[in-house]
């Protein structure tokens, strides 16, 4: 009763990405790019379906993640990438054009549920036939966590330093006291530049073909 639950191995391959990103690209506006901001951010399910745009500064390139969402209670900046950016921009496209007024407060927006933001980055649908039967179909089976999972394999894949690596993650950088004395504030330009080496690893493996390419990054 006291062994230690170990995670989930649920991070794609980054041989899997074309395939992943095939099914992806047949959602709908909002939900294709939920799926890929979810793989380039590593953000945690929460604060992917329910990011709002008064939390993004595209000036300074960063996400200000809500304290109450986070599990240290502390405020956070996530840096973004170049494909970040321009995800948000073609997020934003497309959320005003299916949910126009929910556009405007949340990135990806839904007028199916109450919140006003998707409850979710798989595409489920069900539905009973006449003899009653209940079916379901699911056209992408990797959850916001798995993607989460995903972005931390990459991350080593494209040789990000470990502590860069977790404090993108915004996971605990260890309690001893060397780590206590690293000030996050001055390593922001470093985070961004292994933000963009994670990004550019995970285009580059789904859409090998330079012009494919130009359409992410």
């Amino acid at each position: 009763m006291f062994n230690k639950i170990k995670p989930r191995q649920t991070g794609l391959a980054a041989a899997s990405l074309p395939d992943w990103w095939c099914k992806v690209d047949r959602l709908n506006a909002v939900l294709r790019e939920a799926n890929l901001f979810g793989i380039l951010t590593g953000l945690r399910k929460e604060n992917l379906i329910a990011l709002r745009w008064d939390q993004i500064n595209i000036k300074n390139r960063y996400i200000s993640i809500d304290p109450e969402s986070m599990k240290s209670g502390e405020p956070f900046k996530l840096p973004m990438s170049r494909a970040m950016v321009r995800c948000l921009w073609r997020a934003r496209k497309g959320s005003r054009m299916l949910h126009e007024v929910n556009s405007r407060t949340w990135v990806f927006a839904s007028d199916r549920s109450r919140s006003g933001h998707i409850s979710n980055t798989k595409n489920v649908q069900s539905w009973i036939r006449a003899d009653g039967t209940k079916l379901k179909k699911v056209r992408v089976e990797q959850s916001a966590h798995a993607l989460r999972h995903s972005w931390r394999d990459f991350a080593n894949e494209a040789r990000v330093w470990p502590i860069h690596s977790k404090v993108l993650m915004h996971h605990a950088v260890g309690s001893d006291v060397h780590s206590e004395y690293l000030t996050l504030g001055n390593m922001f330009d470093d985070l961004r530049t292994s933000q963009e080496a994670v990004s550019s690893f995970i285009v580059k493996n789904i859409a090998p073909a330079e012009e494919a390419r130009r359409g992410l990054m």
